[in-house]
């Protein structure tokens, strides 16, 4: 009677199994492990196709694209195109500047005229009433209470907390 190798116990031949590839793996297995592979890739793809989002460029467009309300020291109020530098007002011929609505938090909207760099386009200066001209960087602040404000029409508001004060 034969017996094991490893143990010298003695075999029953009738009940001995021959292995022969030990390293086999079973073709289920590799279906199921092809079959996962697929899927996770396929849900990889789907993620990646909803949330990728292309570089979107903005439209940019000058000052000169839009007909915006100019207003003179003697207070005519005109409409024209808009321009980085003050333009004559057509009723005295002095020099008019654009008229923008900005909202304070607290006290709603507020008219400011307001100043641009000639050479950058940049809005530089602000003006409230008839007072003097003060800078606008980095933002604008309200004439009454100095909270920040926003231009009429923008939805910033939630942004603005009490702490910009």
């Amino acid at each position: 009677m034969p017996r094991c190798r490893r143990y010298g116990a003695k075999l029953n031949p009738k009940r001995m199994v021959r292995i022969a590839f030990k390293n086999r793996v079973n073709r289920a297995t590799l279906i199921s492990l092809l079959v996962m592979m697929a899927a996770a890739a396929g849900i990889w793809v789907c993620y990646w196709s909803w949330h990728h989002e292309e570089e979107l460029v903005p439209v940019q467009r000058d000052l000169g694209d839009f007909v915006v309300h100019w207003r003179c020291p003697q207070g005519h109020v005109f409409a024209a195109k808009g321009a980085c530098q003050s333009i004559p007002c057509p009723t005295c011929r002095q020099p008019a500047h654009i008229l923008i609505t900005y909202l304070c938090p607290t006290h709603g909207p507020v008219g400011l005229l307001v100043m641009y760099d000639e050479t950058t386009c940049e809005l530089t200066h602000v003006q409230y009433g008839s007072g003097d001209w003060v800078s606008a960087v980095p933002f604008i602040r309200c004439p009454h209470c100095g909270c920040r404000m926003r231009p009429k029409g923008s939805n910033l508001f939630p942004k603005i907390t009490p702490s910009d004060k």
